[in-house]
């Protein structure tokens, strides 16, 4: 069985412990894996960003606005 569930901004938030506004400027910068729009949801698939994490989540603290 896979886990082919979505995670939304405030799940990726939470998993990252960072601010709602802060995943959105990694996602501008490209420092996370990009979300996948359905309709006028953003989600982001659960393995792909479980993958990210396990890969060492690489993400420059100094992401600017």
């Amino acid at each position: 069985m896979t886990d082919d569930s979505l995670l939304d901004v405030r799940d990726v938030a939470k998993t990252l412990r960072i601010s709602v506004r802060q995943v959105w400027k990694l996602v501008k910068a490209g420092q996370i894996p990009p979300p996948v729009r359905l309709a006028r949801s953003v989600r982001w698939q659960r393995k792909l960003f479980e993958k990210f994490i396990a890969d060492g989540c690489r993400i420059e603290r100094s992401v600017q606005s």
